[in-house]
């Protein structure tokens, strides 16, 4: 692939992975900002079960814009539902500007859960259109990485920043993204579902200048062959549902995405400070930087795996070590928090340890997640199948943000990195018996691939 090639497809997949950057952005405010909103001090006081409250008001407002948002995207187009989220995220950072109110706070973040599930509904749906085969899985794998730089620059802002400075940086950043999507294309695929034929070959081929015109224009008659087989499809029947592939890959697709949140990462991005509570080398806030700063760089490494490991062996090798980096975790708090060991440098080993999942999961197991949900789903369910996606991801954070206390003050932390272990295993066990091999396949491939094992 020639370097005019690579831009066309990185350009706007970077405009957007700013989108997947406020998504960070937002996941990474709930760790300092709920710190900063316990502090007798703040202009906002939270209550602890009031700061659970306001983490989970996000997951809700997630899970209960994707499906809607994914059938207008189906509708209306992937660009418009772009715009909207973006203006849903402009909105929910001035309300955490300007308010004192708890309630509007609760509310902002409602909103900023709305933005991330009408986006997640689309965007890398829309990444998955747009690039092509071979190189599919590096696009999506380095648009997930800007989640992670989001989650690091807000824990660089909320240790160095007040609880206002850090809400307009935010809000700057948001305006930036607003100003480039002028620069976004509308996807191919898309265009086919709506009959404007010439546009998507433009399109096409303004991706793929590097192919010969035959090449282009037989690639292109057959995806949209596919596209337009699938429209059938989704017109003759319950929104495509009837076909048994369809059901097969969005059940698929539902149940992996519902595991891999329960791996545990969000719980540790959320509650990162509770996690190094017990260190005393350094400020909890400087841990978190040191551990956002390596998921980033691990993040950045998956780019360059994706397309060269198969999808299969990467959840393989991930879920294993996931697997021994929990267990790890769950002694060593075990040791320190029941037993009252005393561990030399345990708080250098528990952000290696800590730190190792999360690279373990920003090189495999989230941009998998990613790449995986671009993929299987058709074209016929692909608008409330990514929906249903984010509404399961979305159903498995709110669940473990509230599980993750109750269990810690129960009967341990440790039990936490125990429960994590058990969904490691149950998600490699899915992948091992029920996921195909998928590096390199157009779309109209995978789903003959399903087709073929029915």
């Amino acid at each position: 692939m020639n370097a005019i090639q690579t831009s066309r497809v990185i350009i706007p997949s970077v405009l957007v992975g700013i989108l997947v950057l406020l998504y960070g952005c937002v996941v990474g405010w709930a760790a300092n900002g709920i710190v900063n909103l316990q502090k007798s001090d703040s202009d906002i006081f939270l209550t602890k079960t009031e700061s659970t409250l306001l983490a989970a008001f996000f997951e809700l407002g997630r899970f209960s814009s994707a499906i809607p948002a994914g059938i207008l995207g189906d509708k209306v187009g992937r660009k418009p539902i772009i715009y909207i989220c973006s203006i849903q995220h402009l909105m929910a950072w001035s309300l955490k500007i300007f308010t004192t109110s708890k309630y509007v706070l609760f509310f902002a973040r409602f909103i900023s859960g709305t933005a991330t599930g009408t986006g997640n509904a689309v965007l890398f749906i829309y990444a998955g259109e747009v690039a092509p085969a071979k190189i599919r899985g590096t696009v999506l794998s380095t648009l997930y990485t800007f989640f992670y730089l989001g989650i690091l620059i807000q824990y660089i802002l909320g240790t160095f920043l007040e609880y206002h400075s850090i809400c307009i940086v935010s809000l700057a950043i948001c305006s930036l993204f607003y100003i480039f999507l002028i620069f976004v294309k509308e996807s191919p695929s898309y265009l086919i579902t709506k009959s404007k034929y010439n546009e998507a070959k433009q399109i096409y081929k303004w991706v793929n200048s590097n192919k010969t015109e035959e090449e282009m224009n037989k690639e292109f008659e057959a995806m949209k062959e596919y596209v337009v087989n699938q429209r059938k499809s989704q017109e003759r029947s319950n929104g495509g549902f009837s076909d048994p592939v369809n059901r097969k890959c969005v059940t698929l697709v539902f149940v992996i995405n519902f595991l891999t949140q329960l791996t545990g990462l969000p719980a540790v991005v959320v509650f990162v400070h509770s996690v190094f509570a017990n260190v005393n080398v350094l400020s909890p806030g400087i841990f978190s930087i040191l551990f956002a700063a390596i998921q980033y760089i691990a993040g950045c490494s998956a780019s360059l795996l994706s397309d060269k490991i198969g999808r299969r062996k990467m959840y393989m090798i991930t879920c294993s070590l996931c697997v021994l980096s929990h267990s790890f975790t769950a002694v060593l708090h075990f040791l320190q928090d029941q037993v009252n060991v005393d561990i030399p440098h345990s708080s250098w080993l528990l952000l290696l340890s800590i730190s190792v999942y999360a690279c373990i999961y920003a090189a495999g197991l989230g941009p998998l997640t990613i790449i995986v949900r671009g993929e299987l789903l058709p074209q016929a369910v692909k608008g409330i199948g990514s929906g249903l996606a984010v509404v399961s991801a979305g159903v498995s954070c709110f669940l473990l943000i509230f599980i993750f206390h109750v269990i810690e003050n129960s009967v341990g932390l440790a039990y936490n990195f125990i429960f994590f272990i058990i969904n490691c295993l149950l998600l490699m066990t899915l992948v091992y018996f029920k996921l195909p091999e998928t590096k390199h396949k157009t779309l109209a491939e995978i789903h003959a691939a399903f087709k073929d094992s029915i």
